[in-house]
């Protein structure tokens, strides 16, 4: 089953717009590995997470990824999904989920039809956050999946 950022879908689509009943960002404490192999996004993602409250660890790669997630305590895996190297980032996403089963992650593309299934939806367990996003949508998708790991539910 896929996991959703927004009901009813696999994705959550960027030019959703919140209503006027949105609730305010909840932000957190957790430590957060964000993998990323463009440094620019990578610091603007570092940026609104840590805004958030968020404790965050950064990566440029899997290889590196994985090397951090042997080493730190993580909660969320929030990784690009065309990154270069031996391993794309839905390749990252299981192998982390294969040693580490409490892991939680979010996927996030741009281009999220190149190495998904096709339509554009996350692979099984995992979600999709497509860019470009808003703060406000990162803050959800993510409060969405930690929230999920403190209750028990998968």
């Amino acid at each position: 089953m896929i996991s959703s950022c927004a009901v009813g879908r696999g994705r959550l689509s960027p030019r959703r717009r919140p209503g006027p009943q949105a609730l305010p960002e909840a932000g957190g404490s957790e430590a957060i590995l964000v993998v990323e192999d463009n440094e620019g996004i990578r610091r603007a993602v570092r940026r609104m997470l840590t805004q958030l409250g968020y404790r965050v660890i950064e990566a440029e790669n899997a290889t590196e990824a994985l090397e951090v997630l042997a080493a730190e305590p993580v909660v969320l895996l929030f990784t690009d999904v065309v990154m270069p190297g031996a391993m794309d980032g839905v390749e990252l996403a299981r192998a982390a989920m294969a040693r580490w089963p409490d892991l939680k992650v979010i996927l996030t593309s741009g281009f999220p039809e190149s190495r998904l299934s096709g339509n554009g939806e996350a692979p099984a367990g995992l979600r999709l956050l497509s860019k470009p996003y808003r703060r406000e949508e990162l803050a959800r998708a993510l409060r969405e999946a930690l929230d999920e790991r403190q209750s028990g539910g998968q």
